[in-house]
């Protein structure tokens, strides 16, 4: 198995209209408190999109005069009744289509077209102005702009515009979690609205009288055989003969354009309004290009590689793709999209309809590699009710005979090789009241169970068995049914004091991971700092800058999103690219967060091995010159390091720091070298173990991301400064008395040789000089001359602060420590001590 997987849990809009769903329950309640019920139960409202309610002041007009405006040569005066014995009103127009006895949609005085554009009685170019004639974007319909709108002649004068243009219904728009499935259709909220205001759900009638209206048998012309039953547990077909193709009835239409579908025959719509009604995708093939009737349920593996869809776009199949073909070509992708090759056309005279049940795993993984996102594989993919299958075929055959003229052949073919059996799982009542800190009654819970169709089989008073209606995919544990007493019962109904009365340990953890969280954020935010939250997934591209092989995504959400991040560090520097764009100046972030690497075995899940990285950047001119600062300051290594320092004093935590050898060992950022530039890197210690790595971003990676200016950067391991702090909390600090007596400190340049690491001579100094008066030891200086360079020398001026507690140092004393440190430092490199 190679990769890794990645689930995306995502809310999904879904279009519901009022004026359908009261097809299948009462719904007596006014909208808000509607789409407060269902927000309370889980099933957001999003939006609510009431034409009628908000364009109640727009209504059918008729022009009855045009004119030449007398002060404008791209405007008319018209006059314009809306009936109701209303006088006339006076209305300027810019429109080039306006026209006398044009119906028309007037806004009249009082509309409010949004955005704060109220119609308001006016005055333009000195001619009054009783309203306005709307277009189409004005009333947010279309983009059209192009002219007023025209009306067809029967519309009623007077009349709001939202009857005459058939927007009278309400759309909610509902945000529908991946776990519910059973809600993406009309049947499915109905279901949610009988639960929260009571009510008898009724599905859509089927005209039995239209089915098996042939003599022909449909397994006499048509065959199902399913290759791979765990792929496909059941398919079922009918066979509709002498249909004739044409546009669907204005009431079909109308449904599909309520949710955002656009009509296309009737066939294709039947299909498309079956789905939206009771949320199981149907397929309808022209029945003449199935060879032999033989329809094949298969995979891709050895019979297709290329395929066409109804896109018309040819796709590469993987070998894994689950396709409904015949003997001798696919199809269609199964539960994704159909074949172009066996469309519905205004030739088609039989029509074979699917309806079947596709393992989700399976489609989810097709649909992603294809890049395919259907409304059918939307839903395969979260999982359908098998048990409806049967149900959603006989409604769109029979409105399929209705709407075409067909007749049905004669039965179903219906392949079911793995029954369903509904999934048992126990419920214990008290542990339900435990987790919920709420005291439901067993009866209440029962009554809630009872509405969701569970069955339930009390086995004793403290445990029950209870499964889920086939529609419910979502049921299978006792947590889910808990969940379900909550929502149904109410979370307002769950006292809070529940959660005041939580104990909690005398004895807090002073560095916990949310509390190092926390103050970390807050350390880097105090020096100026935002917080960058990205995702963890990047493109391969990007993944070979920062050293391979990165763990491979397998079922990618696009194209360039394909690998795990090896680094925090790309996505800095994506940051970094798009806020140049936008010319910000001055850029400084950091982001906390997941990194991924193979620990042996490249392109094996077993050895992906997930860290926790801290990651910072700064660019550009952090502080611009002013009376405060003499100079502009810049991002550069120095100020870099200053960042780490600041960290990891904030914690207490002690490292040292040295320039970046071509042999160091790094750890986990072994390949840092290819990223970062060695003449500008430096790598922090903690002990003998790599705590961070600071430097200057390597110039090819800068010219990947397009950067203009160099970047300085610093990666640091998130669990090991943790592991730091809390051992340096956990010790103790150590508290010096207030010193009683002067400091001296003392200067001292050694010429020396290049070679020779400035960190290797301060450690030296270091250790020659008593341990009890040495307060600090730093480099202050580096001087390279002409006539130094050819000789392969330098000069490094050193700083030493030196003093005792107990009394004041004597010149003499002073100097003699200061020869002992020159001596040494002469006879270890080689060095002189300038005078």
């Amino acid at each position: 198995m190679t990769g890794f997987f990645i689930i995306s849990c995502i809310f999904e809009d879904m279009k519901i209209s009022l004026e359908w769903l009261r097809q299948y329950v009462d719904v007596t309640v006014s909208v808000p408190e509607l789409a407060a019920k269902l927000t309370s139960l889980g099933i957001e409202v999003d939006a609510i999109e009431d034409f009628a309610s908000k364009f109640a002041l727009v209504v059918v007009g008729e022009v009855l005069e045009v004119e030449r405006h007398p002060n404008a040569d791209k405007l008319s005066l018209t006059r314009v009744t809306i009936g109701d014995g209303a006088e006339p009103l006076r209305i300027v127009c810019g429109a080039p289509n306006v026209a006398k006895g044009m119906k028309v949609a007037v806004a009249t005085i009082g509309a409010d077209l949004g955005d704060g554009f109220v119609i308001k009685k006016s005055k333009i170019r000195g001619e009054p102005s009783e309203g306005m004639l709307c277009s189409e974007r004005e009333l947010g319909l279309s983009e059209n702009h192009d002219g007023i709108i025209s009306l067809p002649a029967e519309s009623k004068l007077g009349s709001p515009l939202a009857e005459a243009i058939g927007k009278s219904d309400v759309i909610l728009e509902i945000g529908i979690t991946p776990n519910r499935a059973d809600c993406l259709s009309h049947i499915g909220i109905a279901r949610e609205v009988a639960l929260a205001f009571g009510g008898i759900v009724k599905k859509g009638e089927i005209n039995t009288s239209l089915l098996d209206t042939s003599r022909t048998r449909t397994d006499s012309v048509a065959k199902v055989t399913i290759a791979d039953p765990d792929l496909c547990p059941r398919y079922a077909a009918r066979v509709v003969r002498g249909v004739a193709v044409k546009e669907s009835p204005e009431w079909l239409k109308r449904r599909l354009e309520a949710v955002g579908l656009r009509p296309r025959n009737n066939i294709v719509d039947v299909t498309n309004f079956v789905m939206m009604e009771c949320g199981h995708p149907l397929h309808a093939f022209d029945f003449s290009t199935v060879q032999n009737g033989h329809i094949i349920v298969r995979t891709a593996d050895g019979f297709a590689d290329k395929f066409i869809t109804l896109d018309d776009k040819e796709r590469t199949l993987p070998t894994t793709a689950l396709l409904i073909a015949d003997s001798e070509k696919p199809l269609a992708v199964a539960g994704v999209m159909g074949g172009a090759n066996s469309e519905i056309t205004h030739d088609t005279t039989e029509v074979l309809i699917e309806s079947a049940y596709f393992n989700p795993s399976s489609i989810r993984k097709t649909a992603r590699l294809l890049g395919i996102n259907s409304d059918a594989a939307y839903r395969f993919e979260r999982g359908t009710d098998i048990e409806n299958i049967l149900y959603a075929l006989d409604r769109a055959a029979a409105l399929i005979a209705e709407l075409s003229g067909g007749e049905v052949l004669d039965g179903v073919v219906d392949e079911y090789p793995k029954k369903y059996a509904p999934k048992e799982f126990r419920f214990r009542p008290d542990k339900a009241r435990k987790l919920l800190g709420a005291k439901v009654a067993d009866a209440a819970m029962e009554h809630i169970f009872d509405r969701l169709d569970m069955t339930i089989d009390k086995k004793n008073a403290s445990e029950w068995k209870l499964s889920g209606p086939s529609w419910r995919v979502d049921l299978e544990i006792e947590e889910d049914a808990i969940e379900e007493v909550a929502r149904v019962h109410g979370l307002q109904n769950i006292p809070p004091s529940t959660f005041e009365r939580a104990p909690f340990p005398i004895e807090r953890d002073r560095i916990s991971k949310r509390v190092f969280d926390e103050k970390l954020r807050g350390q880097f935010v105090a020096i100026g700092f935002s917080e960058c939250v990205s995702t963890p997934i990047i493109s391969a591209k990007e993944a070979e800058l920062f050293g391979g092989p990165a763990v491979e995504v397998m079922n990618p959400l696009t194209v360039d999103l394909e690998r795990m991040r090896p680094s925090i560090l790309p996505n800095l520097l994506d940051a970094a690219r798009r806020n140049e764009r936008f010319h910000a100046a001055g850029q400084r972030f950091f982001e906390m967060g997941s990194v991924f690497r193979y620990q042996e075995k490249a392109q094996q899940v077993a050895y992906v091995e997930e860290r926790n990285e801290i990651g910072f950047l700064l660019k550009d001119i952090i502080e611009d010159k002013n009376v405060y600062n003499a100079k502009e300051l810049t991002a550069d290594i120095y100020l870099a390091r200053s960042v780490c320092e600041h960290i990891l004093n904030s914690f207490q935590v002690e490292a040292t720091i040295q320039v970046l050898a071509p042999d160091f060992q790094l750890g986990r950022w072994q390949k840092a070298h290819e990223y970062f530039d060695a003449a500008e890197t430096l790598v922090v210690l903690n002990g003998k173990q790599v705590l961070a790595v600071i430097g200057r971003v390597h110039a090819n990676v800068e010219k990947a991301y397009d950067l203009r200016s160099a970047v300085y950067a610093g990666l640091l391991d998130y669990d090991l400064l943790h592991t730091a702090a809390r051992k340096a909390m956990t010790e103790g600090f150590t508290v010096k008395p207030l010193a009683k007596y002067p400091a001296v400190e003392r200067d001292m340049a050694f010429t020396i040789k290049s070679e020779v690491l400035a960190g290797q001579l301060l450690a030296e100094v270091q250790a020659s000089l008593p341990k009890e008066f040495v307060e600090g030891v730093r480099l202050f200086d580096m001087f390279e001359s002409k006539e130094m360079k050819l000789r392969g020398e330098r000069s490094l001026a050193v700083r030493v602060k030196l003093r005792s507690p107990e009394r004041t140092l004597e010149d003499e004393e002073e100097e003699r420590i200061v020869a002992g440190v020159g001596s040494t430092i002469e006879s270890k490199f080689g060095a002189k001590l300038r005078a």
